[in-house]
């Protein structure tokens, strides 16, 4: 092994042939199988190492190592600098914590062969008509299951939880410009895959650039540069059609628009069960599928609104919110998750494990309303509408309402004393009363200014005289009444009268 890697050595990355790629691999293997038949469970993981691989074999139980975070290579040796380091996952450690490994044999565990190559030496061995060429940001992760009666490599695909590894980049991304990917090998087709990992979630918290890898397989994996994120600005539009300026090939959910623009992504697909489990577990569905699109897309369970299981097979319906800052994107998270059903990844649900579909995602873009996506108030051109002026705003309006408040009540208040104000009657309009034994009219005095608005006093009220009509009735005068003194009278027989 020591001698055919030290062969290498000698050789750039890019002048590797198919030849020496295939030796290199072949006898990597069976050192790994090797190594493994060697060993007892429990025993220190033994370490093989040189500048271009550092590998591992350690045969354990999987009893308490779903989530134990392990080395893939060597923590102290100098050959590697940032050694990476993965955890198994559920479904591995439940899945081979007791297993039947062979006729009548039951194992406990298995035989975990990792490895970091410094050098793509898969790309070499392909025989690909057109390889996936991108640029490689990370070494390459090995990461194995040795059967520990057979030796045999048995391959573990389609995880319900996945793998994940976390490893140092070796060169720093153009997060504004480019998606970064987690590939896997894939045996098939000799060339990089997207389809056994999620899309890579990127950190620069320690000053060092690191990516975390979430992948569905054991083999070969390793972080690239994705497709050239699209930018909304590219997007020009004229009165009558839209110019888009094709720089990219990337995988654009979001017709082209940015997330702040979007109220939520309507997403859809379905999961080959059948609907009759919605009837009578229908809550254990919802909670599996749940959990199941949190791991997957990577996103919060805040972020998964609406959910809806209904017929045909199991159809799946959900909207999705845009993330914060330093979540994942819209573009990624449906990336991941298409990527999972087209594989026709399982779903654990209650015990059992079902299959997606494997079709399309159906989705549809929410955008925002447009009061929901307005721009600031500005006050001048230039000046935006901050939290001072709004408080001015505020207590102006305030002080306002007040001044309006007070000169409504001065005038309601004026107006009912205007009303309870007792009004003099011109002096020309007051009625003539009559005389009476006791009592005189007598001429009031007038002032200067009361004869300015009204004009002279009337002269005193003179008594007319009591007369008869020719009827013998007595008429008195207009506004005099009858005297209370009785007076007897007569009376004539009228056949006396007429005589």
């Amino acid at each position: 092994m020591l001698v055919q890697v030290t062969a290498l050595e000698e050789t750039a990355e890019e002048d590797i042939d198919k030849s020496s790629a295939d030796s290199f691999f072949d006898t990597l293997e069976l050192i790994w199988q090797g190594v493994c038949a060697g060993i007892v469970s429990g025993q220190e993981p033994q370490i093989g190492k040189s500048s271009l691989l550092t590998f591992r074999a350690h045969l354990t139980a999987f009893d308490s190592l779903a989530n134990a975070s392990m080395t893939v290579s060597c923590a102290d040796c100098e050959e590697v600098a940032t050694p990476a380091n993965f955890t198994l996952g559920n479904h591995i450690a439940n899945s081979y914590g007791e297993w039947n490994c062979t006729d009548g044999e039951t194992c406990y565990g298995g035989c975990l062969a990792t490895g970091q190559l410094n050098y793509d030496i898969l790309t070499a061995s392909s025989d690909a008509i057109e390889p996936y060429v991108s640029a490689r940001l990370s070494d390459i992760v090995a990461i194995h299951l040795i059967n520990p009666s057979t030796f045999a490599f048995t391959t573990v695909s389609n995880l319900t939880s996945p793998i994940q590894f976390t490893i140092q980049l070796t060169s720093t991304p153009q997060t504004a410009s480019y998606e970064y990917m987690c590939r896997g090998w894939d045996s098939q087709l000799n060339d990089w895959s997207d389809r056994f990992c999620l899309a890579a979630s990127l950190d620069n918290s320690t000053g060092a650039w690191t990516a975390v890898c979430s992948c569905y397989s054991t083999g070969y994996f390793a972080v690239f540069e994705g497709a050239e994120i699209i930018d909304a600005a590219l997007y020009a539009t004229t009165e009558s059609f839209v110019v888009f300026e094709e720089t990219t090939t990337a995988a654009n959910y979001l017709n082209g628009l940015d997330e702040g623009d979007l109220r939520s992504v309507s997403i859809s697909f379905r999961i080959d069960a059948d609907h009759a489990l919605l009837q009578t577990h229908y809550e254990s569905v919802e909670a599996g599928v749940l959990l199941w699109l949190n791991d997957v897309m990577n996103v919060s369970e805040s972020r998964l609104i609406n959910l809806l299981l209904t017929q045909g097979s199991i159809k799946v319906e959900f909207e999705l919110l845009p993330g914060g800052s330093g979540q994942t994107g819209i573009n990624s998270a449906i990336k991941n998750l298409e990527t999972r059903v087209l594989a026709g990844a399982l779903i654990p649900i209650g015990g059992t494990s079902y299959s997606c579909i494997a079709e399309p995602l159906v989705i549809e873009v929410n955008e925002k309303e447009l009061s929901e996506n307005s721009s600031p108030i500005l006050i001048s051109p230039g000046l935006p509408l901050g939290p001072g002026l709004i408080i001015g705003i505020a207590i102006g309006c305030s002080l306002l309402t007040i001044l309006i408040v007070v000169i409504v009540a001065a005038v309601i208040i004026k107006k009912n004393n205007a009303n309870n104000k007792v009004q003099h009657s011109p002096r020309s309009s007051e009625a003539q009363l009559p005389i009476v034994d006791d009592y005189e009219l007598k001429k009031t005095k007038v002032s200067p200014d009361e004869e300015a608005l009204y004009g002279p006093a009337p002269v005193a009220h003179q008594a007319q005289p009591v007369t008869s009509d020719r009827m013998g009735s007595t008429v008195l005068p207009i506004g005099s009444r009858p005297s209370s003194t009785k007076k007897e009278t007569s009376m004539t027989p009228v056949d006396s009268a007429l005589q």
